[in-house]
């Protein structure tokens, strides 16, 4: 490949890069050699993750009611989204049931403006995982018109403290970062966090 043609590319990548403060469609790293080239991965952001406020999520996979699969890439990668709501719960646990309404009403309400919302179901009323034709149920019975999936390796476990469910998190699509936790839904602080952020 002549000298020209890489400069050329190099100065694309550059002002690709280079935004103004927003947040970019996926930027693909090229490898570049004589004979081809490749596109690596998309790039989530880099950081030391974790579990708590202010810690920034792993890229995690989730199995979708679909019978399609996502990462929390995907969702970060959607220009039009600006916070993820993520809530990990279980059949047996009543405050996951009595938090659907709330959800419901969240995404209805502010989904237009940004907000997506993702429910993580571990375990079924039997304590038995989680599984396809449990999260689809569940997406029919409660009417959920957002993302439901089921997670029966119980991956998110590190994010549930002390077995308490439902976890509720804000996520900062900008960063990744958890910007609230809690174990219980209130949905007037919810909506009074979306109204800053979005």
């Amino acid at each position: 490949m002549s000298q020209a043609c890489c400069s050329l590319a190099l100065l694309i990548l550059i002002f690709e890069i280079s935004g103004c403060g927003q947040k970019q469609s996926p930027i693909k790293e090229h490898a570049i050699d004589d004979n081809d080239s490749t596109i690596e991965e998309l790039s989530y952001p880099e950081a030391v993750y974790g579990v708590a406020n202010g810690d920034v999520i792993d890229n995690l996979d989730f199995q979708l009611s679909d019978e399609t699969s996502m990462t929390l890439g995907d969702v970060y990668y959607d220009e039009e989204a600006k916070v993820l709501l993520l809530s990990i719960g279980a059949g047996w646990c009543t405050g996951c049931v009595e938090e659907q309404p709330a959800l419901n009403d969240l995404y209805d309400f502010y989904s237009a403006a940004g907000l997506r919302v993702l429910l993580s179901l571990n375990e079924q009323p039997d304590l038995s995982p989680a599984d396809l034709a449990y999260a689809q149920w569940w997406k029919d019975f409660y009417a959920n018109p957002f993302w439901v999936s089921y997670d029966p390796e119980k991956t998110m476990t590190p994010y549930v403290e002390g077995g308490t469910l439902p976890v509720v998190m804000l996520i900062d699509l900008e960063t990744m970062t958890i910007i609230h936790k809690d174990n219980i839904l209130v949905k007037p602080e919810i909506e009074m966090i979306l109204e800053e952020l979005l």
